[in-house]
């Protein structure tokens, strides 16, 4: 009898002892799954974030990356010279290529073929001019289609005679104006001075600037 009871009190605390390390192994395995969930889900977050990072900043460079070119052809509404009063039409012929500075300005170089009214007094005559300038360009951003802007030219003029009688020289250019561009095309009215002398063959020097209101169309390509 007594034998048997120690027999059954070992056996009650061996059961005691097996069922309290079951429970203790199970938190464990769940706390490992979770925490490799976790590493995963932080990993999938960083990698995420990266990339949502660098495409913005490859869209934001492209933007800056803005090259016109624009092709200008207009016709002088008003002219005169210093010494003399204008007739018949001149005319001129324009290319300019600017890039984005920002959103709203732009800046780049200009070149061209004007061809001057004739001068009424014909012992002054004519010139024509090859002007290179600095051009500037500020857009007004809108909801529509449809963009003003601002536009200022400033450089040189290599100016030619038409006859040999007299002889030209060579000088400054500036223009101003407004304009609007819709979609690719735009139209400008530009108030522009080429400066210059002429030195006859029996005198001296006198300035024979030519200034002239100007209204142009063209065509602007992105490149």
């Amino acid at each position: 009898m007594r034998k048997s009871l120690i027999l059954s009190f070992a056996s009650l605390l061996a059961m005691c002892s097996f069922g309290k390390e079951v429970p203790t192994s199970v938190p464990e395995v769940k706390k490992e799954v979770i925490n490799e969930e976790k590493v995963i889900l932080d990993n999938f977050l960083i990698e995420e974030e990266e990339t949502t990072t660098t495409s913005d900043v490859i869209e934001v460079k492209n933007e800056g990356n803005v090259t016109n070119l624009y092709l200008r052809f207009g016709g002088d509404v008003y002219s005169k010279y210093s010494k003399g009063k204008t007739k018949d039409l001149g005319y001129l012929f324009e290319v300019e290529m600017t890039r984005n500075v920002t959103d709203s300005f732009e800046t780049g170089i200009g070149t061209g073929y004007q061809i001057n009214s004739k001068n009424k007094d014909s012992s002054m005559g004519k010139y024509e001019s090859v002007p290179i300038y600095i051009a500037f360009k500020y857009n007004f951003n809108s909801d529509s289609q449809w963009t003003p802007y601002l536009k200022g030219n400033l450089g040189y003029a290599f100016n030619f005679k038409e006859t040999a009688k007299n002889k030209v020289s060579n000088g400054a250019y500036v223009g101003a104006g407004v304009g609007v561009e819709y979609e690719n095309f735009f139209t400008d009215v530009v108030y522009q001075v080429t400066f210059a002398k002429i030195e006859p063959e029996n005198g001296k020097k006198e300035d024979l600037d030519y200034s002239r209101v100007t209204l142009s169309l063209g065509y602007k390509f992105n490149i």
